[in-house]
């Protein structure tokens, strides 16, 4: 089998992954007990309740605003300290200024609405993020090359250079890019497709 040289460059760090998906995680948390309170305050508005003015009605919804309004203002004095501008501040402008005039309920709403589409977002990033790591985990960082003289050695993925032969064992990932030489059988080109399905090769 002729084979380029491939070049393969891991930039993503699994642990890095792991410990976003949870702080996206407890995010969520969050923000769903922000939302929770925020709709229970929003039943308890009803004059069929405590009424609007309550004190027990005003208190739920400045904890959920709290709740809901505090990582996006955490968020925006981080970026205004590292002097980078993003939508995050005037989100969070508006949530100070309701929550100064006592529209506790108004902030919530912002908030929620705010989190809610980043979080999206987030998980989705995460989701391709993903994917792509175990597509690099499927490629092998070895090869079995065969020499001029018929012998097999076995060798790093990076010293392959076009013109070398090597061996794929049933089961065994393809190292390279090439063409086939000697032999047939089914491959998983899902590192080259992304799709995991079997592809028969042959001469």
């Amino acid at each position: 089998m002729a084979h380029q040289h491939l070049h393969l460059q891991d930039d993503i760090n699994s642990d890095h992954t792991h410990g976003k998906q949870v702080r996206v995680s407890l995010a969520l948390i969050g923000t769903l007990a922000g939302g929770m309170l925020l709709f229970t305050s929003f039943v308890a508005r009803s004059r069929f309740l405590y009424g609007s003015d309550s004190f027990q009605t005003q208190f739920l919804v400045m904890i959920a605003a709290i709740l809901l309004g505090v990582p996006i203002v955490l968020h925006a004095l981080k970026s205004l300290m590292s002097k980078e501008m993003h939508m995050d501040e005037l989100v969070a402008l508006a949530i100070i200024a309701a929550f100064a005039t006592g529209k506790y309920f108004e902030a919530g709403i912002v908030a929620g609405f705010m989190l809610l589409s980043e979080l999206i977002e987030t998980r989705t990033a995460l989701g391709a993020r993903a994917s792509i790591e175990s597509l690099i985990k499927l490629t092998p960082t070895r090869a079995n090359l065969i020499d001029s003289a018929g012998h097999e050695k076995e060798v790093k993925v990076s010293s392959l250079k076009t013109g070398d032969c090597v061996r794929v064992r049933p089961g065994d990932n393809i190292p390279a890019d090439g063409e086939v030489a000697k032999g047939l059988s089914s491959v998983n080109e899902a590192t080259i497709t992304g799709e995991s399905l079997p592809v028969d090769k042959v001469p």
